[in-house]
């Protein structure tokens, strides 16, 4: 017989566990980055992370033309975060910049409570010495959407209003922008499978979409793989 204590939410979620690890995660190292210096992942990433960003503000890509769209992936050249066109012909540098952070485990990573501190506090049941919830420590983030793109697919997410935008982010993690403008032998090529914000519609929305492309036409029929997404709420 097992023992130990487990939480549930008005939905049927587990939210506090004490022989599980994975309800319970956090956001770590939030910072914004400058368009400059974008890299990926951020700063203090260990093996296991999920990689979120949100676009820094408002503003649209430099030089962009489809309604103002910021774009977030992961270039494969460079491996640093980059917004794009929507024709995929062109690199736009994403100007407004980023705000960036990981989403970890709260197992063996949240400090235990100080002696002056007051509240529900969970430890782990079998090592008995690291803190998986915390009343005081705790900073659990919620999935509001995930799900998985097949190339050549695509879906768009509206957050409910009741949400701050600003606490709305993406799961970086398998994204990828590749392009190559190809010459007289080798034809143009580009694949992309990212999100777009945009920020300026009427009811705010994210664009998750997969393709890959020869020459400006479509071959995603010829291409494999899977782009698995997913958006989360900071409610700290």
């Amino acid at each position: 017989m097992g023992y130990g204590i487990q939480c549930l939410n008005a939905d049927g979620r587990v939210q506090v566990d004490s022989s599980e690890l994975t309800p319970n995660t956090y956001l770590k190292s939030i910072s914004a980055q400058a368009y400059t210096a974008m890299t990926y992942p951020p700063t203090g990433y260990v093996s296991g992370d999920l990689v979120i960003a949100r676009p820094a503000n408002n503003s649209p890509l430099q030089g962009s033309t489809d309604g103002g769209a910021q774009f977030m992936s992961r270039e494969r050249s460079t491996g640093k975060f980059r917004g794009h066109s929507g024709t995929a012909s062109y690199l736009y540098n994403n100007t407004a910049g980023i705000v960036s952070g990981l989403v970890r485990s709260q197992y063996g990573n949240i400090a235990a409570p100080a002696a002056v501190e007051y509240g529900l506090d969970v430890y782990h049941e079998s090592d008995q010495s690291n803190v998986i919830f915390s009343a005081t420590r705790s900073t659990s983030v919620t999935v509001l959407a995930q799900g998985v793109l097949t190339q050549g697919s695509s879906t768009t997410y509206t957050p409910p209003t009741t949400l701050s935008w600003d606490k709305i982010y993406a799961v970086m993690n398998g994204t990828e922008f590749f392009y190559s403008a190809g010459g007289s032998v080798i034809p143009s090529f580009a694949a992309s499978q990212g999100y777009s914000f945009y920020p300026n519609a009427t009811s705010p929305y994210i664009r998750m979409s997969a393709g890959t492309s020869l020459n400006g036409q479509s071959i995603s029929a010829m291409v494999g793989g899977a782009f698995g997404w997913m958006i989360i709420h900071d409610p700290n």
